[in-house]
C-alpha cells in the first residue's frame, strides 16, 4: 500500500468498518474481461479470518461466472464525504474501506446454507431467530469467500 498512514492493519478494526458497510462489490472474471456486481451480504469471523456471505438465486450470469472461476476480489467502503478546497486538485475525498481476495464456496448443507442467510439477516438488523421454509432453503443459492488477503485504507 503506498500510503501507509491510511492503512488500517488491526484486524479488529477491519472487522468494525465491514459491520458499517452496507454493500460489497464482487469482481469476477468473464473470460479476459472484468465483470463487478454490488451484494448484501452477512459476515463473521471463522478461524481468524474473515467469512462474507451471499445468496442468490440457483442460475444467472453472476454463478455461471463464480462456477467456472471461483477466484473473486471484493471491496466494501462507507464514511465517504467529498473534502472541498479552494484549489480545484486539492479537492479529495475522506472515506474508509476494504479490499480482498478470496474463493467462492457453494454452501450446499442446509444447516451451512441457514447460517449464511442468518449472518445476512443479522448484518442488517433481524434480531430474532430466522426460521427458513426448507422449500425456499433448498432453492436459495448461498456462498460464502473466506478472506485469503484483507487490506483496510481509510482518509479521515
Amino acid at each position: 500500500m503506498r500510503r501507509k498512514d491510511r492503512e488500517i492493519t488491526d484486524f479488529e478494526e477491519i472487522c468494525a468498518l465491514v459491520e458499517r458497510c452496507q454493500v460489497v462489490r464482487l469482481a469476477m472474471t468473464d473470460g479476459e474481461t472484468p465483470y463487478v456486481v454490488p451484494l448484501s451480504f452477512g459476515w463473521s469471523v471463522e478461524g481468524g479470518r474473515l467469512t462474507l456471505y451471499f445468496h442468490s438465486a440457483g442460475e444467472g450470469r453472476k454463478l455461471d461466472l463464480l462456477r467456472q472461476n471461483p477466484q473473486v476480489c471484493f471491496e466494501m467502503d462507507c464514511a465517504f464525504e467529498v473534502l472541498q478546497d479552494d484549489v480545484p486538485c486539492r479537492w479529495g475525498a475522506a472515506f474508509a474501506s476494504v479490499i480482498g481476495t478470496g474463493t467462492v464456496e457453494f454452501l450446499t448443507d442446509p444447516a451451512e446454507k441457514q447460517k449464511g442467510l442468518d449472518a445476512l439477516m443479522s448484518h442488517y438488523g433481524w434480531a430474532g431467530n430466522a426460521a427458513y421454509d426448507a422449500g425456499t432453503l433448498a432453492r436459495t443459492c448461498v456462498y460464502k469467500v473466506t478472506a485469503d488477503t484483507l487490506t483496510g485504507k481509510r482518509r479521515r
